[in-house]
């Protein structure tokens, strides 16, 4: 028998999520950093395997360099030389590479603690702006930074993993194999979907409780092992909405972009090139305005919902759409018996 407390979860977070989303414009400034650090998102990890190890089959995996075996040539090659000026473009070439990515992670991290502070303070009913989101995430972001480091070297690790056995499966096409290296994929993905489960819930648990990294990953860990089924079907619903939205933008793109070539045919054939290159120009910053809008709002819209899903499984109120279903299952039965 379902409580009051155990009321339909998902139209609720993802309708609290949309609103907040929407009516808070400064959220999809944040979510563009969001959507580039893409922990929101738990189902990349499979896209992401699925495309290495198609990768991996079309071009075999004895044509594919390892990573050591790349650096290792390139030191060789670098040692080898007789001036020292290969040496400090190798090193000035790394030492920006680390930069950009120590950079990558610090504004993602920031972004994603800023969103969560926003979050919290709208669902009480209290205003907030970018500029306070900001400032108050400063706190926070040593820890929810070394949580997405962490997270990210794990899921890279575990994508490298898996995709090593299903890039070989698909490669060679062994049978012999072919269970051994589907049940490893398998595997290595759910650990991965684990690990971006928890960033979010470490994030939101290091923010709300004001935890240290090592506290957070516990309380997230401990949120998404006991919340295993809601966290899936949360994803597979975001993952739903996401594909949605893609298919919406692919849509405007193939229909706008049908007038643009009309248009452009036209000047071409009227040789006016001003205006040809005038229309172009204002084509791509529009089609590139449109899908960074929309990549914001939906970043903004999904950290959002996992927030909002947060503090429901923290209180005790979320219960999943399977266990609803299964306790609705024995008086379905019976009225339809009657």
């Amino acid at each position: 028998m379902l409580t009051h407390n155990h009321q339909p979860l998902y139209r609720f977070v993802l309708r609290d999520a949309l609103l907040i989303s929407w009516r808070n414009k400064f959220l999809w400034f944040l979510g563009f950093f969001v959507a580039l650090l893409g922990n929101g998102g738990a189902y990349e990890i499979i896209i992401r395997s699925l495309d290495r190890a198609l990768l991996q089959s079309l071009l075999g995996s004895e044509n594919i360099p390892s990573i050591f075996g790349a650096l290792s040539k390139l030191k060789d090659l670098v040692l080898r030389s007789a001036s020292i000026r290969p040496l400090l473009e190798f090193i000035l070439m790394i030492t920006i590479l680390v930069v950009l990515v120590i950079l990558y992670f610090l504004f993602s991290s920031a972004a994603m603690a800023a969103t969560i502070l926003a979050v919290k303070k709208l669902l009480k009913k209290q205003s907030v702006t970018l500029l306070d989101s900001v400032r108050a995430s400063l706190p926070h972001l040593v820890h929810v930074f070394s949580i997405n480091v962490l997270v990210k070297i794990l899921v890279s690790l575990i994508i490298a993993g898996s995709t090593l056995p299903l890039g070989l499966f698909l490669a060679k096409s062994k049978l012999i194999f072919g269970l051994f290296y589907i049940i490893t994929f398998i595997v290595l993905i759910s650990l991965g979907l684990a690990a971006s489960f928890l960033a979010v819930y470490a994030a939101c648990n290091s923010v709300f409780e004001k935890n240290h990294v090592i506290r957070a990953l516990r309380g997230g860990w401990e949120i998404f092992t006991r919340h295993i089924i809601i966290s899936v079907e949360m994803a597979l619903l975001l993952f739903f909405l996401n594909l949605v939205l893609t298919l919406v933008l692919l849509t405007i793109l193939v229909s706008l972009g049908g007038v643009f070539g009309f248009i452009l045919t036209l000047l071409a054939a009227l040789k006016l090139k001003f205006a040809f290159w005038i229309v172009t120009v204002l084509g791509v910053l529009f089609f590139a305005s449109l899908f960074i809008a929309a990549g914001s709002f939906f970043g903004a819209f999904q950290l959002t919902s996992w927030t909002i899903l947060y503090t429901k499984l923290v209180r005790g109120e979320a219960l999943s759409k399977i266990v609803r279903l299964a306790a609705r299952l024995p008086e379905y039965l019976r009225l339809k018996r009657v």
